[in-house]
């Protein structure tokens, strides 16, 4: 996810002033969610990132990390509905 969010944040050249804000305004927003990313659980970090970011069925990502698949799929919405709460509860600051 870190790898990721410092991906999206690369500024190519050329870009105009409105581009520019637009980008930074993504830059701001991608620092939310992976400051509210670090807040998870590693057990939700991990299955979060193989689910959303590398694209692993729950059965992959069960059998890579020695779990069952029913815990996977716990754990996967444990930590989307915890990241839904601390974005939203930072959109509320």
């Amino acid at each position: 996810m870190e790898a990721y969010v410092r991906l999206c944040a690369v500024s190519p050249r050329g870009t105009s002033a409105a581009s520019t804000q637009g980008m930074s305004s993504a830059r701001e927003e991608l620092a939310r969610i992976e400051e509210a990313v670090q807040e998870l659980s590693e057990d939700q970090r991990r299955v979060l990132t193989l689910a959303n970011v590398v694209g692993l069925s729950h059965k992959e990502i069960a059998e890579q990390l020695g779990k069952q698949e029913p815990a996977v799929r716990k754990l996967l919405s444990r930590a989307r509905a915890r990241l839904l709460l601390l974005l939203t509860l930072d959109d509320t600051d």
